[in-house]
């Protein structure tokens, strides 16, 4: 095959080269929104989590070829390492403490909930955004001890570009993973939740990072320090947009809106920056010269390594999922409940003298918090998660009312499960109801929030027990031998602390 030159009609800062024939990159790229689009609808997660870590960069680097004067391998090479290890490395400690992090107490008065509870944790993007940087670098000074070409801007963002989509590829597969071990396919998650997944961390936050990444490439090749210093100021101000944005209760549209609104800032930062060292590099930098690649080839490349991706994932899901235990009864009936030894524990009385509750002692894995108007309890062992304990003022409202308010203002993704039958606290007939969350946080490990929340109205006067934790299916080993679909470890300690509540009217 006679293979010519065109030339590349690429404005200066694209991810991607575009030759004047038909893309094959674009097809590429709309073969990976069909990767991501048909599992998620179907639900296939196994399938799914691969193509969501691995997919773009799989595109992005085969379209490297299509360079004219391609990158050196040694450095790509070099950039690809220290991503895969950065990312994975940064989302090992991160990606558990970001969940931990996601039980977030109902009923507050702060604005944004989940920076006043966990509000370092929308900090970690911006580590995150520094280090993406650092395989751009890595390879900068590899090629310079090699005595490489330092006057091409384009094979900087090249290079950058690559760094960054390992490391986040990395990143998202550590922190996905446990997203496999519960089943090839997500028969409990929504579709809705898989999409926004499969759009964040598949497609928009990968095209962030890669602007970010190859930002950085570009100045370092270009020798521009200046936009050294604008580059990292753009990843410290996109990528802190980012943790705020994940860790406000938005819906999941409007996260995905507002990961397109920075995805297109940071392409457009990109393209003023490979604008800004073009000149270091020539006039002819802007005009780059690309060979010809065959379109049938590239395309089939790419549907070859999307379908490799999906069927490893399918395996690693059906190897990582435990298999159901088969339970026969009689003789196989599980352990009879115990009683609970008689304990006593420190009593809260309310601010405005309405109610009263106990509350985890001294002693206990709980670090407790005493406020006005209630208890926060949060546990320090096993799975964590948070026990809160409050009144407040109905104002008419029925318990039914008041749970779902509270719940949604938090947790406005979360959906209901079910509903708890005959639910009293203090021993007054209310409302209870369990709620699944999935946050859309792409610095979290996956987890699957349960959410229990209790409430009884007396008098206009509302008493609110909830839980918040890790979803843990309980089985005849992990529980206390009673049949539930709570599946929150809390809720094992959950139920002597609301039937202690006292109303004092």
């Amino acid at each position: 095959m006679i293979r010519r030159e065109v030339p590349d009609r690429t404005p200066p800062g694209r991810l991607f080269a575009r030759p004047a024939s038909p893309t094959p990159t674009g097809i590429a790229l709309a073969l990976l929104g069909l990767a991501l689009l048909v599992p998620a609808v179907l639900r296939w997660q196994g399938a799914l989590v691969p193509i969501i870590a691995w997919g773009f960069p799989f595109v992005y680097l085969l379209s490297l070829r299509r360079i004219r004067d391609r990158p050196p391998l040694g450095s790509v090479a070099v950039a690809a390492l220290v991503g895969a290890v950065l990312g994975s490395g940064w989302a090992l400690p991160t990606g558990q403490a970001v969940a931990d992090s996601q039980d977030v107490a109902l009923g507050g008065e702060h604005p944004l909930p989940g920076l006043a509870d966990g509000g370092w944790a929308a900090g970690v993007p911006v580590g995150g955004a520094l280090l993406l940087m650092v395989p751009a670098l890595a390879a900068w000074l590899r090629a310079r001890s090699a005595r490489d070409s330092f006057d091409d801007n384009i094979i900087g963002a090249a290079i950058g570009g690559a760094g960054a989509v390992v490391f986040t590829a990395a990143a998202t597969l550590v922190r996905l993973a446990p997203q496999l071990a519960t089943g090839v396919v997500a028969e409990d998650r929504p579709v809705s939740v898989l999409l926004v997944q499969a759009g964040v961390q598949g497609l928009l936050l990968p095209v962030t990072a890669a602007a970010v990444g190859s930002l950085a490439g570009a100045a370092l090749w270009s020798g521009r320090f200046g936009v050294i210093a604008v580059s990292v100021s753009a990843a410290v101000v996109l990528f802190a947009a980012v943790g705020v944005m994940e860790r406000s209760p938005l819906p999941q549209l409007a996260q995905l809106a507002g990961h397109l609104v920075i995805a297109v800032a940071a392409v457009l930062v990109l393209r003023w920056g490979v604008r800004a060292t073009a000149t270091a590099a020539g006039p002819e930098a802007a005009q780059r010269v690309a060979p010809s690649a065959g379109t049938v080839g590239t395309v089939a490349a790419v549907a070859i390594g999307l379908a490799a991706l999906g069927v490893v994932g399918v395996v690693a899901a059906a190897v990582a999922t435990p298999a159901a235990p088969l339970i026969v009864c009689p003789p196989d009936c599980g352990t009879p409940p115990i009683g609970e030894p008689v304990e006593s524990r420190p009593r809260y009385v309310s601010a405005d003298g309405r109610f009263s509750v106990q509350y985890p002692g001294p002693g206990t894995a709980y670090q407790v918090a005493l406020e006005p108007d209630g208890v926060e309890a949060r546990f320090t062992g096993g799975d964590t998660g948070l026990l809160q304990f409050l009144g407040l003022e109905a104002r008419g409202r029925t318990a039914e009312r008041i749970v779902h308010h509270l719940v949604a203002e938090v947790y406005p993704n979360a959906q209901l499960h079910y509903r708890i039958p005959n639910a009293l606290v203090g021993y007054q007939p209310g409302y209870g109801a369990v709620f699944d969350d999935y946050p859309q946080d792409a610095s979290s490990s996956a987890v699957r929030l349960r959410i229990i929340v209790l409430a009884a109205v007396r008098d206009d006067y509302a008493l609110v027990a909830a839980a918040v934790g890790p979803n843990r299916e309980f089985t005849r080993e992990d529980g206390n031998g009673i049949p539930t679909g709570a599946n929150l470890q809390l809720a094992l300690d959950m139920g002597k602390y609301v039937n202690s509540f006292r109303w004092l009217d």
